[in-house]
């Protein structure tokens, strides 16, 4: 989904498109957007694999989309919860505490 809207926005969607699609389908638009980056930072089914491997469940997804994350940041916090079977509040903590270090 993500992709597909992507693409999309590249072509014709800006802001208020979204706001129409999200009132249409009975989403709120943040949920959209969030597919959107989901897909821009996971983009191939291998990285879409690797996620459901480590065990990540929505709430984590949302929390390692901060964008104050570096790439490498996400993907040391991404190993850490596959690893650690880190709780979405536990995951949370973390990443305030890294990025409140900046």
């Amino acid at each position: 989904m993500g992709a597909q809207l992507d693409r999309q926005c590249e072509r014709e969607y800006g802001h208020k498109e979204v706001e129409l699609l999200a009132d249409e389908v009975g989403w709120d638009r943040s949920m959209l957007y969030f597919c959107i980056l989901f897909h821009r930072l996971w983009p191939t089914k291998e990285d879409l694999a690797r996620v459901t491997r480590r065990g990540l469940v929505f709430g984590h997804i949302r929390a390692l989309l901060n964008r104050k994350l570096t790439a490498r940041e996400r993907e040391r916090l991404e190993r850490y919860v596959g690893k650690e079977r880190l709780s979405v509040r536990q995951l949370q903590a973390k990443v305030r505490e890294l990025v409140g270090k900046r």
